[in-house]
């Protein structure tokens, strides 16, 4: 929410990481989930539902997240949906003139297609593809898209650590995503020494 979004400023974070889907209607939305069930209590699909309907279930636009939040607030893209790309280029080149800059924006997710588009509109976006597990061309792989960094998931302790090591060595940075930070994971994810780690706190 925005209200989450503008506490989490308040404590001191000043990059946050926020979902985008296509709605029914066409629109950019703030959603993880395509069914809206978990959160508002309704049945429905993000993907299927028109942007009024959203609206009046608490969800809400990029660009209200963008206008509401500070000028050095950075944003962590993680693309859901095909269609995506070429409506969040137009955004961000409009918060751009605007007065934010582009490397307030960072693109992520699991739709490769969709960052590769979003790369080809927006060249000086960071891109941080992510991945459960090795991506059929390696290393070569994220150097050819462009990225910039690869976000890596931490399930259960398991990673492959040689892939990490070897994404270090080629100049592409790591990011962990991990579904808690306690004592033990905390100690593991030191010795990799990421540039940065999620948590997921829902």
């Amino acid at each position: 929410s925005l209200a989450a979004f503008g506490k989490a400023y308040e404590a001191g974070f000043k990059t946050i990481e926020c979902d985008v889907r296509i709605c029914g209607s066409g629109e950019l939305v703030l959603a993880h989930d395509d069914d809206i069930s978990r959160l508002s209590g309704a049945s429905g699909l993000v993907s299927a539902l028109p942007l009024a309907a959203l609206r009046t279930l608490g969800y809400e636009e990029p660009a209200t997240l963008f206008a509401a939040m500070p000028s050095d607030m950075t944003f962590v893209l993680d693309i859901k949906s095909d269609g995506v790309a070429q409506r969040l280029a137009y955004l961000i080149e409009k918060e751009c003139v605007a007065g934010r800059n582009r490397d307030q924006f960072i693109a992520t997710g699991f739709n490769h297609r969709e960052l590769a588009l979003l790369k080809q509109q927006v060249p000086e976006i960071k891109l941080v593809p992510a991945f459960a597990g090795v991506p059929a061309g390696g290393v070569d792989y994220l150097v050819q898209m462009g990225a910039q960094a690869v976000c890596l998931l931490w399930m259960d302790g398991v990673m492959d650590i040689s892939f990490a090591h070897e994404c270090r060595q080629k100049g592409i940075a790591l990011w962990l995503f991990v579904p808690t930070l306690d004592q033990k994971v905390q100690e593991q994810v030191a010795n990799l020494v990421p540039e940065a780690c999620i948590v997921d706190v829902a």
